[in-house]
């Protein structure tokens, strides 16, 4: 973040952190670009690397945000989503976990005042 803060010093509020090679905003990196060429080169050093389109990289994002326990708000607005409905439609799977360690905690907290038997 520091990176980051450093190199938005001298810039206005609208100006872009990263621009193209011509100015402008950077193209989403297809064939024969660097993510390319990167992702080409660690296939190579670890062939059971999966190749990932860039695109892939924000369900990876996502899904390690819900694993350290972001809830559906706090992925919504990292991943830009206009509001937490889209991220639910798009990433519903990763959620479905959560219910097994609700059930746990309320187990817990409800087994000592209430007599089930």
């Amino acid at each position: 973040m520091r990176m980051l803060a450093d190199r938005r010093v001298d810039l206005d509020s609208e100006e872009l952190l990263w621009t193209g090679q011509r100015g402008g905003w950077l193209r989403t990196p297809g064939h024969n670009t660097w993510f390319d060429g990167a992702l080409k080169r660690a296939m190579v050093k670890d062939p059971s690397l999966v190749r990932v389109a860039p695109h892939g990289l924000r369900h990876v994002a996502a899904r390690l945000l819900v694993n350290a326990g972001a809830n559906v708000l706090a992925v919504s607005r990292q991943l830009g989503h206009a509001d937490a409905s889209v991220t639910l439609r798009v990433y519903a799977e990763l959620f479905d976990d959560g219910l097994d360690s609700v059930a746990a905690k309320l187990d817990e907290g409800f087994s000592d005042v209430v007599n089930w038997g």
